[in-house]
């Protein structure tokens, strides 16, 4: 049992494992259109701090992040290794409310990636034949729609060998062959569905939809 500061005031509760809580979160405005409510959330602490990050369910080191608390107790349960289960309740004006359940159910680092790892690889290994179409992000400052661009993806070797890191298993080339400089801020359901699609020999359109700032959105479409 421990105690915990809401984020908005100084009112104090009570937080006792395996019983359910909630808790703000200011969200990023540019990934307002990866998440909804009901949506099972994977939360990450930043290392030497009680910042706590929420991302969309399955996502590990991704920027793009659905949003941000400090959270003390979150923080010291996660260190511990210890398991929880989180889901948005309430969507409004700069905040998401997640529902949050710590469980008394405590598992070190390596075993955590592991079984992480082995259910990316079992989702990857399901065969996916989408029938409309959905969109990926990158951040870039160097996109330029007159040299061209054209989606590209890792082996299937060089998938499940490396199957947490879905940024990097999907990129833009232009062209001339030239790797676009880029971030990927996808959501990561998008990612999986990409390479989804890919190891299901479904061939993909690509399409630039939209830009704001330096974020450029591109339309995925099965032919």
């Amino acid at each position: 049992m421990g105690f915990f500061k809401k984020l908005f005031g100084v009112k104090t509760f009570q937080i006792a494992l395996e019983k359910p809580f909630t808790i703000e979160f200011y969200y990023n405005e540019h990934f307002e259109d990866i998440f909804k409510i009901n949506d099972s959330i994977n939360l990450w602490n930043k290392k030497g701090t009680t910042e706590i990050r929420a991302y969309p369910k399955h996502s590990a080191g991704s920027l793009s992040y659905i949003g941000y608390a400090n959270n003390e107790i979150i923080q010291k349960h996660l260190e511990k290794g210890g398991k929880y289960e989180a889901e948005i309740i309430k969507v409004e004006a700069g905040i998401v409310v997640l529902n949050v359940i710590l469980k008394n159910i405590f598992q070190t680092k390596d075993d955590y990636k592991s079984e992480q790892t082995s259910k990316r690889v079992e989702e990857l290994n399901k065969p996916c034949k989408p029938k409309s179409s959905w969109t990926l992000r990158f951040r870039t400052d160097n996109f330029n729609k007159e040299n061209g661009y054209y989606l590209c993806t890792s082996s299937k070797e060089d998938i499940f060998n490396n199957p947490d890191d879905l940024q990097k298993l999907v990129w833009l080339e232009d062209n001339f062959g030239e790797v676009i400089e880029y971030a990927n801020s996808s959501s990561p359901k998008d990612l999986l569905k990409t390479l989804r699609a890919v190891l299901s020999g479904v061939e993909l359109d690509i399409s630039h939809s939209n830009s704001l700032d330096s974020y450029h959105s591109f339309e995925i479409t099965p032919k």
